[in-house]
């Protein structure tokens, strides 16, 4: 058993050694550099708890670990935004389709809105021919009287939804001039409530 333990503080060290270089490889690289968390501190722990001396130490694993302390400090963040777009605060939830794309508009409490598109067949991205299958947006909403704007989203964009009988109808402005692959386009779409 003690082979094991030392194994796993080995192990557990490499892991944590090799998340703690990602600060240096981000900064170097001038780009993210991913972490693994909770593993190296599992491995740590394993480790250390089986040692009688260094069993108190035990929980520092928690901090001692990069990629596990980065995820303890992310939590309420994280557990924040979820709540953001949760069911609970949903207040409207829409849905439209254009010749390729089906869209979902979900309008949520403190003027946060997704929308969601699924592109059949997929459609070219670029002049590459890259082809996209879903894409989506994740910005700002507000109502005006029976209108509702989406704002500042891609570069600026904004749609207006023009309430007609059940209805909401399209209008987007601040779309790129130059773009050749217009997939995106949020203009003429036919919105309803989605049942």
């Amino acid at each position: 058993m003690k082979i094991i333990a030392i194994i796993a503080l080995v192990i557990g060290g490499l892991i944590s050694s090799g998340n703690w270089s990602t600060i240096y490889q981000s900064h170097k690289d001038k780009r993210h550099v991913s972490t693994i968390p909770i593993l190296g501190a599992i491995f740590l722990g394993i480790g250390l708890t089986y040692f009688k001396a260094t069993r108190p130490l035990a929980l520092l694993c928690l901090i001692a670990d990069y990629g596990t302390l980065l995820l303890i400090i992310s939590t309420p963040r994280l557990i924040n935004e979820a709540w953001k777009t949760s069911r609970f605060n949903l207040v409207n939830a829409l849905a439209g389709c254009s010749q390729y794309t089906e869209y979902k508009l979900n309008l949520y409490k403190k003027g946060i809105f997704v929308i969601r598109a699924k592109v059949n067949p997929p459609q070219a991205t670029n002049e590459h021919g890259a082809l996209i299958k879903e894409f989506g947006f994740e910005r700002q909403w507000e109502q005006k009287k029976n209108v509702i704007v989406l704002s500042r989203y891609a570069n600026n964009r904004e749609v207006t939804l023009v309430q007609s009988n059940n209805k909401y109808i399209s209008r987007e402005s601040n779309y790129p001039k130059d773009r050749k692959c217009n997939y995106d386009m949020l203009d003429g779409i036919e919105f309803t409530k989605n049942a």
